[in-house]
C-alpha cells in the first residue's frame, strides 16, 4: 500500500499491457461471424441462419423424420421423454402433470365409464357363477400408484441402490 514507486510510474501501465495482449488475440477470431458459436454441430444444422428471410429463433428446420427419431430412440431430458409439437416446439412430457390439461367440465363428448362397465361385468359373473378374471379382483399395486412426491422419493431410492463405475471403470 501507499503511493507507487518511481520505477512503477516510469514503467508501462498495467492496463495498457492488458489491452495490448488483447489486441494480439484479434487474429485468432474467425474472419466472418459463426452460426451459433458454442452450440454442437447437430443443433446448428437444425437452426436457420439469421440472414435468411424465413428465420425464426430455435431449431426450425426439423423434418417429420427428425421428430420421430427421439421417440424411436427413446431419448429423454431429465428422465422424461422428448416430444415435439408445432405450437410449442421441442419439450418433454412429465407424467402426472394436470395443470396444462382441460378440466372435466370443459371437455366435451362422451367419456368411457370403465368403472361402471367393470361393476356390471362383475355382477354378471356373480349371477352366472362364472369365475372373475384376476385383474378385476385386485386394484393396481401400490408400486404403480405413485404421487408426485413419491415418484422422486422412489427415484432417489433406486438411484442410491445403483452403483456407478469410478474413473478407472471399477464399481
Amino acid at each position: 500500500p501507499g503511493p507507487p514507486s518511481e520505477e512503477q510510474l516510469e514503467g508501462p501501465c498495467s492496463s495498457r499491457l492488458v489491452v495490448e495482449k488483447l489486441k494480439e488475440t484479434a487474429n485468432q477470431l474467425p474472419k466472418r461471424r459463426q452460426h451459433l458459436p458454442g452450440h454442437p454441430q447437430w443443433y446448428r444444422k437444425l437452426c436457420g441462419k439469421m440472414s435468411e428471410d424465413s428465420w425464426s429463433p430455435g431449431a426450425s428446420l426439423i423434418s417429420l423424420q427428425m421428430r420421430l427419431t427421439p421417440k424411436l430412440m427413446g431419448l429423454t431430458w431429465d428422465g422424461f421423454p422428448l416430444h415435439y409439437t408445432e405450437k410449442h416446439g421441442w419439450g418433454y412430457l412429465v407424467p402426472g402433470r394436470r395443470d396444462n390439461l382441460k378440466s372435466q367440465e370443459e371437455t366435451t363428448g362422451p367419456v368411457c365409464p370403465h368403472g361402471a362397465i367393470e361393476a356390471v361385468y362383475r355382477e354378471y359373473c356373480e349371477q352366472n357363477s362364472k369365475k372373475q378374471p384376476e385383474y378385476l379382483d385386485s386394484g393396481p399395486s401400490d408400486d404403480l400408484m405413485l404421487t408426485d412426491a413419491t415418484v422422486w422419493a422412489k427415484v432417489e431410492e433406486l438411484s442410491s441402490l445403483e452403483r456407478f463405475p469410478d474413473e478407472n471403470g471399477v464399481k
